[in-house]
């Protein structure tokens, strides 16, 4: 008896579908991670840098920190001044090409487009309570949203009490 094999049943169809849905599911999962992660990295800097500041601020130090974009970067500046009036500076690079970084300001419904180096967001904390002190153009910044490509984190500031939240 002559058996006809050129072809291929539906089982095995059906198998091979399968298997090529879930290695696609798996590479997507694997590079939508691989996107958003530097959004996710800024965000954490972001909120480490500011809870390191409130530290400091409500000891002997005081720290400003402005947060601006150069050449498609985000940058972090600290200035930290003593006790005795002497002061240093730091320039950090804290965001991947393309990260973007916005802020809303207390009372605002949008977002605002971070400055460069000439107009940076500005942020400090007050010795006495730990809490924001006001912009140097009045009011809070309430959040900041990082982004890259549609992966998005926002960091959460509560100017009365300095608490910095990342979601």
């Amino acid at each position: 008896m002559k058996l006809d094999n050129r072809g291929l049943s539906l089982v095995e169809l059906v198998i091979v579908i399968t298997i090529l849905v879930v290695v696609g599911g798996l590479m997507t999962m694997g590079i939508s991670a691989a996107f958003s992660k530097p959004a996710d990295e800024c965000a954490k800097k972001i909120e480490t840098a500011l809870n390191n500041a409130r530290v400091t601020t409500m000891g002997k130090q005081s720290i400003v920190l402005e947060l601006y974009q150069k050449d498609d970067y985000v940058y972090l500046k600290e200035t930290i001044t003593d006790a005795d009036g002497s002061s240093s500076q730091k320039d950090l690079r804290i965001g991947a090409k393309y990260v973007t970084v916005e802020y809303k300001l207390s009372g605002d419904t949008v977002y605002n487009p971070l400055g460069d180096a000439s107009n940076p967001l500005t942020l400090s904390f007050k010795r006495t309570t730990g809490g924001f002190n006001s912009l140097p153009g009045g009011g809070y910044c309430d959040e900041i949203k990082i982004s890259k490509g549609s992966k998005v984190r926002l960091v959460k500031l509560a100017y009365l009490t300095g608490k910095v939240t990342v979601e």
